[in-house]
């Protein structure tokens, strides 16, 4: 197994200047609007993500504690994996 590096955002790992690194892992931590297009198009991303050495896991979930406007609870439920899961069973329904 290769020595683990500084993981690297997400917005640097899917760049086109980016060259795979089995030693760095891929983070989300970085403003979401850098990573809403990993939540539209998931699949788009998955051979990029899969070159690295691995990937924390994506969470819009920062906001749940916090009184924001409801615009952004609303997104951030929608953004939430577990509803997406959902959405896609009953969409196949």
């Amino acid at each position: 197994m290769a020595p683990i590096r500084s993981p690297i955002a997400f917005s640097e790992a899917v760049s086109k200047k980016a060259r795979p690194d089995k030693a760095a892992w891929v983070h989300f931590y970085e403003d979401d609007y850098r990573f809403t297009r990993f939540w539209i198009n998931p699949e788009r991303y998955l051979d990029r993500l899969a070159a690295n050495g691995g990937v924390i896991s994506p969470d819009h979930s920062l906001y749940r504690v916090l009184d924001y406007p409801r615009a952004v609870g609303v997104a951030v439920h929608v953004f939430k994996p577990d509803s997406r899961r959902r959405s896609k069973s009953r969409d196949a329904a």
